[in-house]
């Protein structure tokens, strides 16, 4: 036990006697590991979901190369008729 267990278990002792004191002290024990337990699923959880994140999906990629290629043949589209249209004008 550590410290701070020996001193709880002796203030519980004080209050309810040895065996109660005991009890208690296993009791908050096994809360704490689960405590520590769902601690730890809580930041595997966590973790996972800023890996989704940060790191897109091959269908993300995918559309984002679409979106680029769409807006390249727009720009080349509008730059080529205001090229032809300023042809004309001169």
């Amino acid at each position: 036990m550590s410290t701070v267990e020996i001193k709880a278990y002796e203030i519980f002792k004080a209050k309810l006697g040895a065996q109660e004191a005991e009890t208690v002290i296993e009791y908050v024990n096994s809360k704490k590991d689960n405590l520590l337990t769902d601690e730890k699923a809580k930041n595997l959880f966590l973790t996972e979901e800023r890996a989704k994140s940060i790191f897109a999906t091959k269908e993300d990629l995918s559309n984002a190369k679409n979106d680029i290629i769409r807006w390249t043949v727009a720009i080349i589209i509008g730059q080529t008729a205001l090229l032809v249209a300023l042809i004309k004008l001169l």
